[in-house]
């Protein structure tokens, strides 16, 4: 899966124009009611750390998904919601890229020490699952 997109970044579907009336509305609504809001884990992940030759892809990855669907963070990586515009909501971007990160740091707390050196910085969650998946 590719990482997600924000519509209207060139790399995603153009939306639909908006006029600068719905703009000011978005922007508005967005400072008092976000469509996304901003997650807050209280759950550390708790089960075995992987490594990348002790063959537990299967039980890691069963457990670490129930970890990340007790803690709210399950569809940033496998269901990821659209990534709100930056212009029009900024509030729903920012909760948007805040959740995102968390859900990178909650599986990186998973892995082994020598598997988060792997682990590339620069790519979303989704990206980093994938990268998982296809190393073990």
């Amino acid at each position: 899966m590719a990482p997600s997109t924000q519509a209207g970044d060139g790399t995603g579907p153009s939306p639909p124009a908006i006029t600068d009336s719905q703009a000011v509305e978005m922007r508005r609504i967005d400072s008092t009611t976000p469509v996304v809001t901003q997650i807050k884990v209280s759950l550390r992940y708790s089960g075995d750390l992987l490594a990348k030759d002790d063959g537990k892809w299967t039980p890691w990855s069963k457990y670490m998904k129930l970890e990340l669907t007790m803690s709210g963070l399950y569809e940033y990586i496998f269901d990821p919601p659209d990534i709100p515009n930056k212009s029009h909501e900024p509030q729903a971007y920012q909760n948007w890229q805040l959740n995102n990160c968390l859900a990178r740091l909650f599986l990186l707390m998973g892995l082994s020490e020598s598997e988060r050196n792997l682990a590339d910085d620069s790519i979303d969650a989704t990206a980093l699952w994938d990268y998982l998946q296809a190393r073990h």
